[in-house]
């Protein structure tokens, strides 16, 4: 994920349907695989402008998510895509 933003969480600010991929991968983690996977994404965060961050955090504490947007990633999101890269997820998180 790291080298994927470089540095900016402006494309996740931007990006309705990677926020919710990204939203919805991290409220499946089980608790265990969240707190072990808890400095990756710290380090992740902490490369972010502190604007960027507050954003992003304000987004989580308020749920801050157009509806509008929000269908219509649900509407083009392909499962079967998604779960194909999922084992190379795994492997790039371990």
């Amino acid at each position: 994920m790291e080298g994927f933003l470089k540095g900016s969480g402006l494309l996740l600010l931007h990006d309705e349907a990677l926020w919710q991929v990204l939203d919805s991968w991290v409220t499946a983690l089980a608790s265990e695989t969240f707190t072990a996977l808890l400095p990756l994404l710290r380090r992740t965060f902490s490369t972010f402008a502190a604007p960027e961050r507050r954003q992003m955090g304000e987004r989580v504490k308020h749920g801050l998510t157009r509806p509008a947007a929000r269908a219509a990633a649900s509407a083009d999101f392909d499962t079967v895509r998604a779960e194909a890269v999922l084992p190379l997820v795994a492997q790039l998180l371990e």
